[in-house]
């Protein structure tokens, strides 16, 4: 609309991956348009559940960013005392 954008869901419930695909979409259009002039909403029509998006530009950068990290990215695979020591 012309005030929201709707990310719209059919399922039992509603996932964390449902979720993210709503932040991309957020973040792309902001980018695209240099605008917060919608609101972005996630509804799922079988429960009647909705949620709304609030966050800011670099809250939404952060967590795309993080999505690419965990795709492209090798973890770091360290034993648990090799965990600990960097805190000691």
């Amino acid at each position: 609309t012309d005030k929201s954008l709707w990310e719209l869901k059919f399922t039992s419930q509603l996932t964390m991956d449902h979720k993210l695909q709503l932040i991309i979409y957020s973040w792309i259009y902001i980018l695209k348009t240099n605008s917060f002039d919608k609101k972005f909403y996630l509804f799922n029509i079988k429960t009647n559940e909705c949620l709304q998006l609030n966050a800011t530009l670099e809250q939404l950068t952060f967590i795309v960013i993080e999505i690419l990290k965990g795709k492209y990215y090798e973890p770091i695979k360290l034993t648990d005392e090799e965990f600990l020591q960097q805190f000691l």
